[in-house]
């Protein structure tokens, strides 16, 4: 408990510099904030943990009442314009309370827990972007681009290169691919070889 209160008073006259740290990238620091493995990276005490679960219990309830009121209003056959209009709110309300609990979540850790906290969800960001695009694109997020001031002409810039990246990385697989199946086929007898490339035949380009 002495760490914890110690913690919450460095946070009080934390430098500017610091302060910047507790930058976060959205809704990803939150879903990080639900894996118990990335509590457990932060090294939160007993305190920490049961501020911030209660914080998360409490976003949970609230879009979980969402859902409810709109499917009550479904199931009482609203008017399909007015069903579009509520849901549009409850995305703006929700977004609201996910800012809200965010900041509230980020002021009950200390500064270097926030640091590390932001360290994970940009890898996070990162690894979700390489698995959309086949290439490291993490720049090119909204969050990053905010975090790093990159304006228009730079993302553009970066958007242009990262194609290129692609190109060349979709190359050198299809170069690896090949490489691997010759490499596979010395186990094939010669008359294997024969009958595996019959089956096959000319190659079909898209």
């Amino acid at each position: 408990m002495q760490r914890f209160f110690l913690g919450v008073c460095l946070l009080a006259f934390v430098s500017p510099a610091v302060a910047q740290e507790k930058t976060s990238f959205g809704e990803f620091t939150l879903n990080a904030m639900f894996d118990k493995q990335v509590q457990k990276e932060l090294d939160l005490v007993d305190e920490q943990r049961a501020e911030i679960s209660e914080q998360l219990k409490g976003l949970t309830e609230f879009r979980n009442e969402l859902s409810v009121e709109l499917r009550d209003m479904k199931s009482a056959g609203g008017a399909e314009q007015a069903l579009l209009n509520r849901r549009d709110e409850m995305r703006e309300e929700l977004k609201a309370q996910k800012k809200k609990v965010e900041s509230q979540v980020l002021d009950i850790l200390l500064p270097h827990q926030q640091k590390r906290l932001r360290e994970v969800s940009a890898q996070y960001v990162n690894r979700e972007a390489m698995k959309q695009n086949k290439v490291n694109t993490g720049l090119l997020t909204p969050q990053m681009l905010e975090y790093l001031d990159v304006d228009d002409e730079q993302a553009k810039r970066i958007a242009k290169r990262a194609e290129k990246i692609r190109k060349r990385l979709t190359e050198k697989i299809e170069t690896l691919k090949k490489e691997a199946m010759e490499d596979l086929m010395k186990e094939l007898s010669s008359k294997q070889k024969k009958k595996y490339r019959d089956l096959m035949g000319e190659e079909f380009k898209r």
